[in-house]
């Protein structure tokens, strides 16, 4: 807090006596220290993230009491800025730290919120609607979005997206019950295509794949909008080579298995010696064909502590072709 220091006489005494001065804002602040220079800056409420895309800055928060989104040049000036929509039922709305979900070359993935409370700091106590759009950071404005309930008593939301090949995923994960949980596909074009019922599905069609998924960057290869195959993970249980899976992801259906009956066999140089085991490693998207690697490995035991451990002595793939499924041994990978 400032204070001037003014000096009033009675006689020979003199008295010091301070006169608060208006501190600076906690907003002009911020501007102040990253020379960053809004229009109409008095109007905003709150600044919640700063990003940088494509060597500009950006700034996530509030002003006029909406969601708000704002592009910098290289100065320091305003180029852009967004403001979101009012919402019937709701007065404010707002965006803060978690609000970018993912950024990729044509959109960014932004997740906002509506409130009827407007310290919006304090969401976790209120009712509110989430809103998920893709947006346009080159002409700033929203390509697609949509709006979904929030909190209701003990139930919320987390928000999570992977890349695909020309394809994007955003998995909407209920925190009460995955049965509510919703994987959006989103085309290149920040479209959103379609969604599908996650829940009992991912365990059914992906559960020997996948593992843990919400630390993975990718998680399907898409081979049309609806048809999909698994990203494989080498962290899953099975010291097996497991049978592949086609799968009609708008539907839910198995297009085709691929196992040993068509050629995805366990081949490598150490084959039938003893304590040799084969396990699948990654799959992969290349040209027309997706990559399926898998492991040869040996248990052996630690000369000291002899505990059993594994060790990886070559990786071999397969081609599956994307239109056929023929499967093609290839060999040792380089």
């Amino acid at each position: 807090m400032m204070a001037l220091l003014l000096c009033a006489c009675s006689g020979d005494e003199k008295k010091e006596m301070p006169i608060d001065m208006p501190s600076i804002s906690i907003v002009e602040q911020f501007l102040n220290d990253n020379n960053l220079y809004p229009n109409n800056k008095e109007e905003i409420n709150s600044i919640d993230k700063l990003f940088i895309w494509d060597n500009h800055k950006v700034l996530l928060g509030q002003k006029k009491y909406n969601g708000w989104i704002c592009k910098f040049d290289s100065n320091g000036k305003e180029i852009s800025s967004f403001e979101l929509p009012k919402e019937n039922n709701w007065k404010y709305s707002h965006y803060n730290q978690n609000s970018v979900v993912l950024t990729c070359d044509n959109f960014t993935l932004l997740r906002g919120w509506y409130t009827n409370v407007e310290n919006h700091k304090e969401l976790s106590s209120y009712n509110y609607q989430e809103h998920l759009s893709t947006f346009d950071m080159n002409n700033f404005k929203e390509i697609d979005e949509l709006n979904y309930q929030g909190r209701t008593l003990e139930k919320d939301f987390n928000v999570y997206a992977f890349i695909g090949n020309d394809r994007y995923l955003s998995l909407v994960h209920s925190t009460l019950t995955s049965e509510e949980d919703k994987l959006h596909i989103i085309g290149d074009n920040g479209e959103f295509k379609y969604f599908t019922y996650w829940n009992n599905n991912k365990s059914i069609f992906f559960g020997e794949y996948l593992g843990s998924i919400y630390d993975k960057k990718s998680i399907m290869i898409f081979l049309t909008d609806e048809i999909v195959a698994p990203v494989t993970s080498s962290d899953n249980d099975k010291n097996i080579l497991i049978p592949y899976k086609i799968i009609n992801l708008k539907k839910w259906e198995l297009v085709k298995e691929i196992g040993e009956t068509e050629g995805l066999k366990p081949q490598g140089d150490h084959l039938g010696e003893e304590d040799i085991f084969y396990k699948m490693d990654t799959t992969y998207l290349d040209g027309k064909n997706i990559k399926y690697v898998y492991s040869e490995k040996k248990i052996e035991s630690d000369p000291i502590s002899g505990v059993k451990q594994d060790r990886l002595l070559n990786k071999y793939y397969y081609n599956i072709n994307i239109n056929t499924y023929d499967v093609s041994y290839m060999g040792k990978l380089k």
